[in-house]
Formats: structure tokens, sequence, C-alpha cells
């Protein structure tokens, strides 16, 4: 997993095939990952 933020504070993951929406901001991510909250896939971004 590799984790990118935005230019304006939003935090992505990036897995093998797909990239997920964690957070609004850092805090938030952290917080979203430490809670074990769904992460949310962005469909539009899947590989086939």
């Amino acid at each position: 997993m590799i984790l990118v933020m935005s230019s304006d504070g939003e935090v992505f993951a990036g897995f093998d095939s797909f990239l997920c929406y964690v957070g609004t901001s850092g805090d938030d991510a952290i917080e979203s990952l430490c809670s074990g909250r769904l992460l949310q896939k962005i469909p539009q971004l899947e590989q086939a």
C-alpha cells in the first residue's frame, strides 16, 4: 500500500490494482486506518 495526499489535503491509498479514498485530511486518514474504517474504492480507477 502507498499513501498519497492531494494538494487540497485528501488522502488516498494505492493497492495492487485499485485506489481507495482514505480521508479528508492527514488526521482523518490516520483515524480511518487506526479505527478500521472501511475504505471506499474509486471504481473508475480500477484496473481490469
